[in-house]
């Protein structure tokens, strides 16, 4: 088997492993939740095509799944990140998001006021995917969604702001599963997931995300993201670690 083949299958075990806790966390909140990614509605085609082209771009920005309760009006859309390392940036990583998916994400308001800044509209309307842009392209988005938000330092403010709100086309949040577990920037307890949060421009831990979104506090009382999280995932994550290590 080729490195690229390899490398491939492995990818796509490390994705299904998240996507897999994903899911079965918002089930067990009560929710319903539908398979929408693009390796699921087009599985040959993932699995052909290599590398990048226009349409396998388009095709995945589709976030991974579509979550609602039957019985009221909550719906919303979920795509799964995972990083196997405590070594990345939650803030390289949160312009990629932004980038990645400023198609489903924002409105056409979003377009007319990112483009009066460091951003040209043939930028903005390109596939380029954030690894493709160039160094200059990259620093031109940070400083623009920068301005946006109210960042005016060098550094990123974690406060969390709503300066994007009013630009979100749905409720997309982005479901991010660290092994091993990793404290965020506020050095509360490591955890394994986090939740990207659009409306407040910022990560949040289970607890954080269950106190403030609606979409978070679950079907029923006891059933909320923390809830789950302190229940399920995290004991079975915890399993599987010490299991890893005692080998």
């Amino acid at each position: 088997m080729e490195n690229s083949e390899r490398n491939w299958w492995i990818r796509r075990l490390q994705g299904e492993l998240a996507e897999s806790i994903a899911e079965i966390h918002f089930r067990a909140m009560g929710y319903v939740v539908e398979k929408s990614g693009i390796e699921y509605q087009y599985p040959a085609y993932t699995h052909d095509s290599v590398g990048h082209s226009p349409l396998r771009d388009f095709l995945g920005e589709h976030p991974d799944f579509i979550v609602y309760n039957r019985d009221s009006d909550i719906e919303f859309m979920v795509e799964v990140k995972a990083r196997y390392t405590q070594r990345f940036s939650f803030y390289d990583l949160e312009k990629e998001i932004l980038w990645n998916y400023r198609r489903v994400l924002f409105n056409s308001q979003f377009y007319e006021r990112i483009t009066r800044e460091w951003i040209t509209a043939d930028m903005y309307l390109s596939n380029k995917t954030y690894d493709q842009l160039s160094f200059d392209e990259r620093n031109a988005f940070d400083k623009t969604i920068k301005k946006i938000i109210g960042v005016t330092s060098s550094s990123r403010n974690w406060s969390g702001s709503n300066a994007l709100q009013d630009f979100l086309r749905f409720p997309v949040f982005f479901y991010l599963l660290i092994v091993p577990p990793r404290a965020d920037f506020s050095r509360e307890e490591p955890s394994y997931v986090y939740i990207y949060n659009p409306y407040l421009a910022m990560w949040q831990s289970p607890s954080r995300i269950q106190e403030e979104r609606l979409e978070f506090r679950g079907i029923e009382e006891g059933r909320g993201f923390n809830d789950i999280y302190q229940d399920i995932i995290k004991p079975y994550l915890e399993t599987i670690i010490s299991n890893s290590s005692q080998e």
